[in-house]
C-alpha cells in the first residue's frame, strides 16, 4: 500500500515540473507582437483587420492585427500580404485546443 502513495506523489511531482516548465518557457508574457502572411485569389479581398488566436504553451493569445497594404505580393494565381499588430494574453487551456 504504501508503494501506492509513493508512486502517486512522484506522478503528481513530475507533472508539476513539466507544468512549471511550460510556464516559464511559454508562458509569461502579456503580449507579444505578431505577423501573419494570408492568401486570396483577389488583391483587393484582403480585409482591413483580421482576428488573430494562437496558443502559446498553455496560454491563450487573441488580438486585431491590421493589413498592411505594402505587402502585397503575386505568386501565380495566388496573392499574398501581410498582417500585423499586438496580441494579448486571453486566458489558459489546459485542456482544450
Amino acid at each position: 500500500m504504501c508503494w501506492i502513495t509513493k508512486n502517486k506523489k512522484i506522478i503528481f511531482f513530475v507533472l508539476f515540473i513539466i507544468l512549471a516548465l511550460s510556464f516559464l518557457f511559454n508562458g509569461f508574457k502579456s503580449e507579444m507582437e505578431v505577423t501573419s502572411v494570408k492568401r486570396r485569389y483577389d488583391a483587393y479581398s484582403f480585409p482591413e483587420y483580421i482576428t488573430y488566436k494562437t496558443n502559446r504553451g498553455l496560454v491563450k493569445y487573441r488580438g486585431d492585427l491590421k493589413f498592411n497594404p505594402d505587402s502585397v505580393k503575386k505568386d501565380k494565381n495566388i496573392y499574398y500580404a501581410e498582417y500585423f499588430g499586438t496580441v494579448k494574453r486571453d486566458g489558459y487551456s489546459f485542456f482544450n485546443n
